[in-house]
């Protein structure tokens, strides 16, 4: 019984500073951006895929909100998904429960000529391919990339 407390406790405390972290991000996001305009998008809810909330709808300042569930080609993503610069990218839940599957087609994100108020935070990034710098590439970029797992990646030359 004392061990079933102490893993519910454990379990308790690690939501409460994961979700504490996600507050922070965006407290980080809205000062460092003065953007009280700032929108949450809601992937699955409003938006089918994060290529789209990213591409087509966010924007400097805003978050994109993504639900938990498996997001792969079957899905509709198209890899590699391009970061948009300013724009806080993370899960609802975090990595257990929201997965972003490249299946080889290429890296996961590329991140280009993004600042400190970009963050990519809470999911599990597997299966990503790439020539060199896996399943992440940041060129002249200073991305937060907080709480993630990464797995399962492959480099060729």
């Amino acid at each position: 019984m004392m061990i079933m407390y102490r893993r519910i406790k454990k379990a308790s405390r690690n939501l409460a500073q994961e979700s504490a972290l996600y507050y922070v991000l965006l407290i980080v996001s809205v000062s460092i951006t003065g953007n009280l305009q700032a929108r949450t998008w809601y992937v699955l809810s409003e938006i089918s895929t994060i290529g789209q909330a990213l591409e087509d709808s966010a924007s400097y300042g805003d978050t994109v909100l993504v639900a938990p569930g498996v997001y792969d080609i079957i899905s509709g993503e198209d890899f590699s998904i391009n970061m948009k610069n300013g724009v806080v990218l993370m899960s609802e839940e975090g990595v257990s429960v929201t997965m972003i599957e490249a299946h080889f087609t290429g890296r996961a994100f590329y991140c280009e000529n993004c600042d400190t108020a970009t963050a990519i935070a809470g999911f599990t990034i597997t299966f990503g391919l790439a020539s060199n710098r896996g399943s992440i590439y940041c060129h002249t970029a200073d991305v937060i990339i907080i709480n993630n797992q990464i797995t399962n990646k492959r480099m060729f030359s």
